[in-house]
């Protein structure tokens, strides 16, 4: 999780990492890169690990680029443990304070874990139930009636005569067709039976690598450790005596428990230590700001990109596209925030009228260097354009004359996804319905459907929803990985073999 940036930013990286192992009491680093995976995966290990790197992620940001969350972010929130990366991103606690607490609930609720597992034996855990969105109430209500009463909401008085082995709870509702359940796994099973035989559908499930049951009564100890916690002072030197809570933030943060934002520092003390035993509310979270606070950017930051697939579940990868800057993205790895890396190149030959044959008039690289500048028109442009109150968004046009033959044209779409199309002017487009040539050269209304082709490859890229679109990064309109996709190669080779010798490069 943290070699990425160990390689990308040594000299930040390094002096966070020593924060880390320093604020966590031992060599967290070296379990975090050097694993195994056994050790690492444990609950003391996994929660203070994933933390960690999420905060060594947003403090690189910071110190390599001068982002500040305050000034780029509205509103925050984290699903379960990464509520406390959410609640340092906004300004409630610090990183050393965070570090600690996410530390003693981890050792909480595997200390839990283990006296339910030897007063009561069984084996415990947490299964992801995946369904169609119209069944997902009907799920939540069969399980409601097989249970004995409500899984979600408040737990604290839940089912206290019923011993722990007994109870499965939701855990999580995650989108509109996945929730999550903990507990006792052998109870899971016959609850999931049950619901197969009465509800008329079948629901997959998923054994989620998890060694404790967080999100059910089980942890209700931990609820207790963390309420004292919460109630202590903070432990950052020249802080001392001062409260671990800092209220308001920077920014307003959302509750998993209400699905609204945390209205006082009692409110929110409370609400993060019940957090160890409530049900997460990640789907109303996500409405309430997608559909009340209108929030039309999502950036998560943080290892993996779970957090960023359930948003985009709920309001597209792309977001509501009417909205320049929309989207979806998720910083995980250097290369998301990597300047002029393109999502995809594809060159195509000219024709030599000499030798009348087809071949490349520029190599890939020499394609690459030429669209490093012709970037850099677009943001010169979009720089100037930014002055004079006017947006950059649709048919940019000639873009760079690179000699008496190529030209560069550009496209952007209103999500910031930049197009650029080099032209052969010398070349002449192939009539589609028999192959006949057209008149040589192009001109500038010729190349409309040749954009349209290509953002329609792309839109039908992002909705496949098998593939994760690590389209770009937000920060500074900086790309991120490559498409790798067939289908869209393939898209992008039959438009440009339907211009070919016209289009020399998409």
């Amino acid at each position: 999780m943290l070699t990425p940036w160990l390689e990308a930013f040594p000299s930040t990286a390094r002096k966070l990492i020593q924060e880390v192992d320093h604020f966590a009491g031992f060599k967290l680093s070296d379990v975090i890169q050097k694993g195994p995976s056994k050790v690492l995966t444990q609950t003391t290990n996994a929660q203070p690990a994933i933390m960690a790197t999420s905060i060594v992620i947003l403090k690189i940001l910071e110190r390599e680029f001068d982002f500040r969350a305050a000034d780029n972010f509205d509103m925050t929130l984290g699903h379960s443990l990464g509520e406390f990366a959410a609640l340092v991103a906004g300004g409630y606690m610090t990183f050393q304070d965070s570090l600690y607490l996410v530390g003693r609930r981890a050792a909480a609720m595997s200390e839990a874990t283990r006296k339910a597992v030897q007063e009561y034996g069984g084996e415990y855990g947490m299964v992801a139930i995946v369904t169609e969105p119209e069944y997902l109430r009907g799920l939540i209500a069969a399980i409601h009636d097989f249970v004995g009463h409500s899984s979600a909401g408040s737990k604290g008085e839940s089912s206290e005569h019923v011993p722990p082995i007994e109870q499965v709870l939701i855990a999580n509702i995650n989108s509109r067709n996945q929730i999550v359940l903990s507990g006792n796994i052998e109870r899971i099973t016959t609850l999931m039976a049950h619901v197969r035989q009465f509800l008329g559908h079948d629901p997959r499930a998923v054994r989620l690598h998890s060694d404790s049951p967080f999100h059910s009564p089980i942890m209700k100890p931990a609820v207790a450790v963390m309420r004292s916690l919460l109630a202590d002072t903070s432990r950052v030197p020249g802080r001392e005596g001062e409260d671990i809570i800092t209220f308001p933030g920077d920014m307003p943060c959302v509750s998993n428990v209400t699905a609204r934002p945390f209205r006082s520092k009692e409110q929110l003390r409370e609400l993060l230590a019940r957090g160890c035993l409530e049900t997460v509310r990640w789907w109303d979270s996500i409405r309430y700001l997608d559909q009340q606070e209108k929030v039309r950017r999502w950036v998560g930051i943080g290892p993996g990109k779970v957090g960023r697939n359930l948003v985009g579940k709920e309001v597209g990868m792309r977001g509501k596209d009417s909205v320049k800057g929309g989207g979806v993205w998720a910083i995980t790895d250097p290369s998301e925030i990597e300047e002029d890396n393109p999502l995809h190149v594809s060159v195509f030959p000219s024709h030599d009228a000499a030798t009348n044959t087809f071949t490349p008039i520029r190599s890939p690289l020499q394609f690459s260097l030429l669209l490093s500048s012709t970037i850099d028109v677009f943001r010169l442009r979009a720089k100037a354009n930014a002055a004079s109150g006017v947006g950059l968004s649709g048919d940019v046009g000639l873009l760079h004359a690179v000699d008496d033959r190529l030209a560069a044209y550009g496209y952007e779409t209103n999500t910031g996804v930049r197009m650029v199309c080099v032209v052969d002017m010398r070349g002449r487009r192939v009539d589609a319905s028999g192959g006949r040539q057209a008149a040589a050269g192009l001109r500038e209304t010729d190349l409309k459907p040749v954009f349209r082709a290509m953002q329609t490859a792309y839109v039908r890229l992002l909705q496949n929803p098998f593939y994760e679109p690590d389209e770009h990064a937000p920060l500074g309109g900086a790309p991120g990985k490559s498409i790798v996709s067939t289908r869209f190669e393939g898209d992008m080779r039959r438009i440009g073999e339907a211009w070919t010798p016209g289009v020399t490069s998409l």
